[in-house]
């Protein structure tokens, strides 16, 4: 007797008539067993998976000393019509638990929330990924430390010093003005000043300015970070 059955431990997901046709009803995964008369079995697995996982980003850069605190990552899932039970969700970010943590993460079914904590030094990068049986989606999280703006040519004659949170700069004459910041930062300040004699160089860590005494005028910068943080630079030009 060559006669078989067919059967799945898993019809909600898939199903299985008694030609071995075989159809997804859901996702997930289910054993899919032939059975011949005389008894003998073979099984194989079956997943029914997602199409597709794509990530939305609310912010990719985060501070516990700016604005942007923490972000929320939303899971796009392409299902193919069908239900996405959270339980078959996974999330992962590597870098999110322990007393050293950069971040702390809490996870709600498609989304995945991001709150920052102290970091020291540099810049820490979290990488998170989701995934849904063989298919998952990544992205990168960065964690700022405070951000903190210094006057890298002290023996020029330009003097600074630290008040109520601003970085007090005055100098004599004509000189060089170099800051540096120890995270990537947009430089505001106008460039129209008459303080400013020349831009010697500037990107996302370094601003060189040659600057020269005007009288009462002034010159105020602000770096800004990406996750909101400001630092105030006021220089003065003095008699």
């Amino acid at each position: 007797d060559k006669t078989v059955t067919w059967s799945s431990d898993n019809t909600s997901v898939i199903s299985v008539d008694q030609n071995g046709n075989i159809k997804a009803v859901g996702l997930g995964e289910a054993n899919i067993t032939v059975k011949t008369a005389n008894g003998k079995t073979a099984t194989a697995k079956v997943i029914s998976d997602v199409k597709s996982i794509t990530l939305s980003v609310e912010n990719q850069t985060i501070s516990k000393y700016g604005t942007i605190k923490s972000t929320t990552i939303t899971a796009n899932i392409d299902s193919n019509g069908y239900n996405v039970p959270n339980s078959l969700i996974t999330w992962s970010a590597p870098d999110t638990t322990g007393y050293t943590s950069a971040a702390s993460m809490s996870i709600d079914g498609k989304t995945a929330s991001l709150t920052a904590r102290d970091v020291w030094g540099v810049t820490s990068s979290i990488p998170v990924t989701v995934k849904i049986n063989n298919k998952e989606a990544k992205t990168t999280i960065y964690v700022e430390p405070k951000l903190s703006v210094s006057n890298t040519n002290r023996s020029s004659g330009v003097t600074c010093n630290e008040s109520n949170g601003k970085m007090l700069c005055t100098f004599k004459g004509e000189k060089n003005f170099y800051l540096q910041s120890n995270i990537d930062v947009s430089w505001e300040y106008n460039v129209s000043s008459p303080v400013i004699a020349g831009i010697e160089g500037k990107d996302v860590r370094n601003l060189k300015l040659s600057v020269q005494y005007v009288a009462q005028n002034g010159l105020n910068i602000k770096a800004h970070s990406k996750a909101g943080q400001v630092k105030e630079i006021v220089l003065t030009p003095t008699v």
